[in-house]
């Protein structure tokens, strides 16, 4: 590698299907085995439900299903990665359900290329470009911009009464 090179960051890598995301690491507060999600209703059709978090309220969203993607069934690979949302004035922590995390990649500046056609897809406005490793092309998400400030009231942290929290 050439050391002019800019290194732009460590990124999980994880798979929606076929497809491989990109997300910096940096957001990435924690990975979690899929566990009970409760239902909420009327809510998005995205939204999967809400998980209980140490306590606290943790909105899940299918990622799939934002992603205009097949809905599939969950697997035993299948994880909640528990992110850190800045959307414009907003803050917020959101949970989103990848069918398997696999890798944690350092990329460089040079390693990333922009689509110059990606008006097939829903996701593009989440795209800031794509990389290419081995055989495979690894789309890099903006994941501030997947979701709306508006929907921070939708995912905003709550914590539990007591005796919720500790069952």
């Amino acid at each position: 590698m050439n050391s002019s090179e800019k290194k732009i960051g460590h990124f999980i890598i994880l798979h929606l299907g076929k497809d491989q995301f990109a997300i910096n690491v940096m957001k990435v507060k924690e990975i979690l085995e899929l566990s009970k999600i409760t239902e909420v209703p009327e809510s998005p059709h995205y939204l999967r439900g809400i998980v209980n978090l140490r306590g606290s309220l943790l909105s899940v969203v299918d990622l799939r299903a934002k992603f205009g993607l097949e809905v599939v069934e969950d697997t035993p690979k299948t994880r909640i990665v528990v992110l850190d949302i800045e959307s414009k004035q907003e803050h917020f922590t959101v949970g989103v359900i990848v069918d398997q995390v696999t890798d944690v990649i350092e990329f460089d500046e040079a390693q990333i290329q922009i689509p110059t056609d990606m008006e097939d897809y829903k996701k593009a406005a989440y795209i800031k470009g794509m990389m290419h490793i081995q055989e495979d092309f690894i789309m890099l998400i903006d994941i501030d911009k997947v979701f709306s400030s508006s929907e921070a009231s939708l995912f905003g942290e709550n914590t539990l009464p007591e005796d919720v929290a500790e069952e």
